[in-house]
């Protein structure tokens, strides 16, 4: 199981963050989309600790969590329930379910 917990030293000013949204139009490659995150993280006033926080915490595991970690930097009120579970593999996720979880 792997829970992702922001740092609160440093953190940007959340009313500058942009959500999860911002991502939408990156190159899905993991060092642009980390590259993309960093610099709204900056522009929103985080220090370097946090973006270096960020950075690692990204790195720590595969692409999935990376993906899920940035949305979590980038969203104010987003609050981590990303988990690992390798029984999970098996299931799809369709661009409906997608859709159904961000408009409800």
């Amino acid at each position: 199981m792997s829970v992702i917990i922001k740092p609160t030293e440093g953190a940007p000013n959340l009313d500058l963050l942009p959500g999860g949204d911002a991502l939408v139009g990156v190159d899905g490659n993991a060092y642009s989309v980390m590259a993309a995150v960093s610099r709204f993280l900056k522009r929103a006033g985080a220090s370097r600790e946090y973006v270096d926080a960020y950075m690692a915490e990204a790195m720590s595991a595969d692409y999935d969590h990376l993906l899920a970690t940035s949305v979590a930097y980038l969203s104010p009120e987003w609050e981590s329930n990303y988990t690992e579970d390798e029984d999970d593999e098996d299931e799809e996720f369709t661009f409906g379910d997608a859709m159904a979880l961000r408009f409800g």
